[in-house]
């Protein structure tokens, strides 16, 4: 139970994405490392780099395991299966993004590629679901879904009423799990 892991083990038969962030000159990869920890029934994160020459660093520590959703006829529906997340690294090697889930929250942070603290520069309410890096390397820019909060309110309305049962039902998962976009 306490296995690391960066990825999804099926992924290379699904097309799935890489966990690495392969830095600009090719010498160095990022990736997330996760370990299931039983005892406390959760995982521990962390941003690593591995250097070519086999150095390795631990830059950032922390977060809660995210879970992918998948976009599906009228929402989006939460699988279970551990999200995979590539950090990318600036144009100039200089620093790293990446997306660290915490209080249930996906949000961007960056740190420095020597090491040093680990900042989120993101705030936001909803989940950042992905980035990129500006080409000049001075801005990041991302994406994410703020809708998904007045989704979220009118399904929660719609509940005090009872459940419509159209397209959007789906028996085996509670109507909350399932939003529309």
């Amino acid at each position: 139970m306490r296995l690391r892991d960066i990825g999804r083990p099926e992924g290379s038969a699904f097309s799935a994405p890489t966990p690495l962030g392969a830095s600009p000159d090719g010498q160095k990869v990022a990736f997330i490392l996760r370990r299931a920890d039983p005892g406390s029934n959760s995982y521990c994160l962390g941003l690593v780099v591995v250097s070519r020459d086999g150095a390795v660093r631990l830059l950032d520590q922390g977060g809660e395991l995210a879970t992918a959703s998948l976009d599906g006829e009228g929402g989006r529906m939460p699988t279970g299966v551990p999200e995979v997340w590539a950090p990318r690294w600036s144009p100039d090697g200089g620093q790293i993004a990446f997306l660290r889930r915490d209080s249930g929250i996906t949000q961007l942070w960056i740190v420095s590629a020597n090491g040093g603290k680990a900042r989120a520069i993101t705030h936001g309410k909803v989940d950042i679901e992905t980035f990129a890096w500006s080409v000049d390397g001075r801005s990041l820019l991302v994406a994410s879904r703020p809708a998904i909060l007045a989704d979220r309110a009118r399904v929660d309305a719609e509940g005090l009423g009872g459940w419509l049962y159209d397209r959007r039902e789906v028996p085996t998962v509670p109507p909350y799990l399932f939003l529309q976009n």
